[in-house]
């Protein structure tokens, strides 16, 4: 390159000397003999093709001579040296994948990927797009260049680098007939890059629609093609270039519905996917219009959700509100403005008329549900109030008024509980235990009317049986019944009464054994019984007790020992001694002690011997004197 040598050491000033060849630059002396050498960069443009590239060098000294054509003295270089340099070029390699276009507002947009599939950096991109008019598979001169795509960033070996743009002048009809080219000089490639487009996707524009009502879809048909729907249902055809697409009336405003079109040639396939969203129109009614003079009447609007409104009209207080509420003084027309979430518009009104304040109300009348009757002139089973506007004669309306109203529904059911071990009868049955029957009844206005009676058997309340209860005569004996029920009756009755106690008192006033009832109740009023069992002892009397005059000590198992008679009552022997007739104690023993007729271990003889037994009722000590007689 010009202006670009700087003489090193012992290297000559210069300049370098460029011809059609090369360079040649002059060289130093070397004084004594030696070796030099030099450094140089060679720039391969794109002019330079892909073959390998050589680079001769050649070692010259100039010389006089006499130059025979010129007939005169003359400096020429005789070359003393060669040497030739073979360099291997490596181009760069791109590789273009995935064209892919959309059409917004009448344009087309292409978007490629450019790959590094070589080993030397790209010093960026250029990619060209073509028209092949003359359906060649190649560019030629009658191809129209629609784009060219560029990129100045450098791809480095595997990377990628994505280049998109307007391609003016191309419509939808057009994409079949496209060449996506890598220009070999542009990129620095041995040769251009062509690849036909076979595979294409076309992203149209999204497209919004402010009501409900029936769209075209698609592309202009063309010979040659096939066509083929996938999406939401409602299209006409699903094998035609531009069907007519019918919304679902329930969709809601907003919604975002995706179609695609597949369009096929026999060497081309082209992928058209649509995105479409609807509004919705709007609907504002006034209730109870006609109305008489200072009524209210609601108007409202049917449109979704998240809606703007803006009302307009005499007495609207909030016009943003979905709901009015109005009373005009003469009728009046309301409109409403709403905007969906979309930015679709759409207008409704409603009117309200105003009547005189005369209104006539007449007799309601009554039906059997799904039977229709007339009212005032409208054929109807519908439960509400009707109204007719009558004019009179001077122009003024009147208001008559009349209720429906609808019988009961034919399927009505009772529940009727029970406490199982009872039984009810209910119509003509009668239960034990839970069920269900159903009767049908005819009402006086000849409707029928199926009524169903459901039984339930409630269980009886669970409870603990108690302990028996000892007490002896006189004590005052608790008794306390569970808690939580509605009422408790105890049999026999405590004195004083007390019919709704769960713990009541008695006063043990006879011996032995005593039973007290306990009937309670619950909430559902079913009842349970408890049984209290009493022991109460007798009273404490000493001479109560029995002692025997005589005993048969012959261990034949009856009258062997001699001993106070055991008694339930709360008695206690505390101790016995036995004496013979000179009065000489023979046996002595505490508590309810027994003798065996023995004497210092003898058996004794048969006699009458005393007895002395000593007797206890709480802190009351009784002795009682007798004898008895020992016989064997």
């Amino acid at each position: 390159l010009a202006n670009t040598y700087t003489p090193g050491q012992n290297a000559p000033a210069g300049p370098i000397t460029l011809n059609a060849q090369g360079f040649q630059l002059a060289l130093p002396i070397l004084q004594g003999g030696g070796s030099m050498s030099f450094t140089f960069k060679a720039s391969i443009g794109a002019g330079a093709g892909c073959n390998d590239q050589t680079i001769i060098a050649q070692t010259r000294v100039r010389t006089e001579a006499f130059c025979q054509s010129l007939g005169a003295p003359c400096t020429v270089y005789i070359s003393t040296g060669e040497a030739i340099l073979n360099l291997q070029v490596s181009p760069t390699q791109l590789n273009l994948s995935g064209p892919s276009l959309s059409l917004e507002n009448g344009s087309i947009s292409g978007t490629l990927t450019v790959q590094n599939i070589g080993l030397n950096d790209a010093q960026g991109a250029v990619v060209q797009i073509w028209q092949d008019l003359n359906g060649d598979g190649m560019v030629s001169a009658s191809d129209l260049l629609l784009q060219t795509l560029q990129t100045t960033q450098i791809i480095n070996p595997g990377a990628n680098a994505t280049l998109s743009g307007l391609i003016p002048g191309l419509d939808s009809t057009q994409l079949c007939g496209l060449l996506f080219v890598l220009p070999a000089q542009e990129n620095c490639t041995c040769a251009n890059q062509l690849i036909p487009v076979q595979q294409l996707s076309l992203m149209h524009s999204a497209q919004v629609f402010c009501s409900l009502d029936p769209v075209n879809l698609g592309v202009p048909n063309q010979a040659g093609f096939t066509y083929q729907w996938t999406g939401p249902a409602g299209l006409s055809c699903l094998n035609c270039s531009n069907p007519l697409f019918t919304p679902d009336s329930n969709l809601p405003p907003g919604t975002v519905q995706i179609f695609t079109l597949l369009e096929s040639s026999a060497d081309c396939q082209v992928a058209h996917v649509f995105e479409v969203s609807f509004g919705a129109t709007a609907t504002a009614t006034a209730s109870n219009s006609p109305i008489c003079k200072g009524n209210t009447s609601v108007l409202s609007v049917i449109s979704g959700a998240g809606n703007l409104y803006n009302w307009a009209g005499p007495g609207i207080q909030n016009p943003a509100a979905a709901t009015q509420n109005v009373q005009p003084n003469t009728s009046s027309v309301y409109s409403v403005t709403v905007t969906f979430p979309n930015g679709c518009t759409a207008i409704a009104s409603a009117e309200v008329l105003v009547l005189s304040p005369d209104t006539v109300q007449l007799s309601g009348l009554s039906t059997c549900e799904g039977v229709a009757v007339n009212v005032l002139g409208t054929v109807t089973a519908t439960p509400g109030v009707y109204q007719q506007v009558l004019v009179n004669a001077d122009g003024c309306d009147s208001l008559v008024l009349q209720q429906l109203s609808i019988l009961p529904k034919p399927q009505t059911e009772e529940f009727i509980s029970f406490c199982l071990g009872d039984s009810v009868q209910v119509a003509d049955s009668v239960f034990t235990q839970s069920g269900e029957i159903c009767r049908v009844f005819t009402s006086v206005n000849g409707c029928d009317s199926t009524h169903c009676f459901k039984v339930t058997a409630l269980p009886p309340p669970v409870l603990t049986p108690q302990d028996t209860v000892f007490g002896s005569f006189g004590q005052i004996i608790t008794l306390s019944g569970p808690n939580g029920f509605i009422t408790y009756v105890w049999e026999p009755a405590p004195t004083p009464p007390c019919l709704d106690c769960p713990t009541v008192t008695y006063t043990a006033d006879s011996s032995g054994y005593q039973e007290y009832h306990l009937t309670v109740t619950n909430a559902d009023g079913c009842s349970g019984e408890l049984v209290f069992l009493v022991v109460v002892a007798p009273p404490c009397e000493t001479d109560s007790l029995r002692i025997p005059n005589a005993f048969t000590p012959n261990g034949d198992g009856a009258n062997d020992v001699f001993r106070v008679v055991p008694y339930e009552g709360s008695e206690v022997v505390s101790s016995l001694e036995i004496y013979d007739r000179w009065g000489v104690k023979v046996y002595e023993n505490q508590g309810n002690a027994s003798w065996d007729g023995t004497i210092n271990g003898q058996p004794g003889p048969s006699d009458v011997y005393v007895y002395i037994a000593r007797l206890s009722c709480g802190d009351l000590v009784k002795k009682r004197v007798g004898d008895v007689t020992l016989l064997r």
